[in-house]
C-alpha cells in the first residue's frame, strides 16, 4: 500500500508507531530513517492480537517513496502533512473554499497547489514582523 505519514509518535511503552493516512499503526523493529510527517510511503499493513485481546495495527514493512513532482519542482514534491491547528484549518478551508466558489478552482487537481499557497500564507512575514518600515521610493510618489 501507499500512503502519507501525518505523525510519529510512541505507544505508553516507548514502542514507535506511525499515523499514516488518519491511521495508527505500531512500528517496532523498523528503521524509519527517512521517514517523517509528509513524508509518501510504500508500506505493508499487519495486524496481531493485543494482551487484552483486541486486534492492533502494524507496518510490516516501510519505506519512503518519492512523490511525483507534478510540474512543481522538487522543493513541493512532498506531499503537506495535515494541519493540526483549527485556526489554521479554518483559512485554509476558507482559501479553498472561496476559490472553488469564484470558479478559480476548475480542476480538483488544482486544489493542492491552492492548499500549499494558503499554508504558506500563513507563514509569510508580515508588517509586524520587519524592526523597520519597508523602504519609500519617493520617484514615484506622485504617480497612481
Amino acid at each position: 500500500m501507499q500512503g502519507v505519514v501525518n505523525e510519529r509518535g510512541a505507544s505508553k511503552k516507548g514502542t514507535p508507531k506511525l499515523k499514516i493516512d488518519g491511521t495508527w499503526y505500531v512500528a517496532s523493529r523498523l528503521n524509519l530513517d527517512g521517514i517523517e510527517p509528509g513524508s509518501r510511503v510504500e508500506f505493508d499493513p499487519g495486524s496481531f492480537t493485543g494482551q487484552d485481546g483486541n486486534a492492533i495495527k502494524c507496518v510490516n514493512r516501510i519505506k519512503p517513496i518519492a512523490a511525483p513532482t507534478n510540474g512543481y519542482g522538487a522543493s513541493q514534491a512532498k506531499v503537506n502533512p495535515a494541519v493540526s491547528d483549527d485556526a489554521e484549518m479554518r483559512f485554509i478551508s476558507n482559501c479553498v473554499g472561496q476559490a472553488i466558489a469564484a470558479g478559480t478552482i476548475k480542476e480538483p487537481h488544482e486544489i493542492a497547489k491552492w492548499f500549499a499557497s494558503a499554508k504558506a500564507a500563513l507563514k509569510a512575514p508580515t508588517a509586524d514582523d520587519f524592526d523597520e518600515p519597508p523602504p519609500f521610493d519617493d520617484i514615484d510618489a506622485g504617480r497612481f
